[in-house]
């Protein structure tokens, strides 16, 4: 990398060359550089290129690993444009920056289902307890299934990276005595994700109820539960 390089200008202007080979050499040289000033040539040009032009430039910018660089990035999860969106998010999750997993919680409802998407990917790579924890609060203040189906996933394949999921199966089991049955059913069908003895008890209670559909559900959880506790 050159990172001292100052004159990025001149990269710039080459990525919208007519000539494709000073083209190449100039993202080589924005890759190289991976300067904040450099994410944010890419950043614009990705937003401006047509759709067959994009995978080499994000190509790049999922290079960028410098501090300063990424904090450029994470700053455009905000942005207006969908296709700068998705690009933040795919880099960041690239790079395992796990210190932007909470700026990426809003994203899983955004209104571009490709960049929702990136986000739920993202999330389900590094996201710890805490925001693990969000998701399961915006999955119970949802009425969208398809939402709570994607946070579903999430939380299941995140899990697995946690050693301490105490705060979710508190978060669940309480849940499980909601009011509303269609939040006490998915809070239900999400304690395999956070394991334990309580919460393996309440899903044995609960493969006894009267309720159909609570009952159906408890035996579900039992039978993917991740340890030989629930046999």
């Amino acid at each position: 990398r050159l990172p001292d390089f100052k004159d990025v200008s001149l990269f710039e202007e080459g990525l919208y060359a007519q000539e494709l080979p000073v083209c190449i050499a100039a993202l080589e040289g924005l890759r190289r550089i991976g300067s904040p000033e450099a994410a944010r040539i890419l950043i614009s040009a990705l937003d401006k290129a047509g759709e067959q032009d994009r995978p080499a430039l994000l190509s790049a910018l999922k290079t960028f690993s410098g501090k300063d660089a990424l904090a450029e990035i994470a700053g455009k999860l905000a942005a207006p444009s969908p296709v700068v969106r998705e690009a933040a998010v795919l880099t960041l999750t690239e790079q395992r920056a796990r210190s932007y997993s909470k700026a990426m919680l809003p994203l899983t409802g955004d209104t571009e289902p490709k960049v929702a998407r990136a986000a739920f990917s993202a999330l389900a790579v590094m996201a710890g307890e805490n925001e693990l924890s969000d998701l399961i609060s915006s999955a119970l203040g949802a009425t969208d299934k398809q939402f709570r189906k994607s946070v579903s996933e999430t939380i299941f394949s995140a899990a697995q990276r946690l050693e301490n999921r105490r705060k979710m199966a508190s978060q669940l089991l309480s849940a499980t005595k909601d009011t509303d049955v269609d939040r006490r059913i998915w809070a239900l069908s999400m304690l395999p994700a956070a394991g334990g003895a309580a919460a393996l008890e309440a899903s044995t209670a609960f493969s006894a109820s009267s309720d159909s559909n609570v009952r159906e559900t408890a035996v579900r959880a039992l039978a993917a539960w991740p340890d030989a506790g629930a046999l």
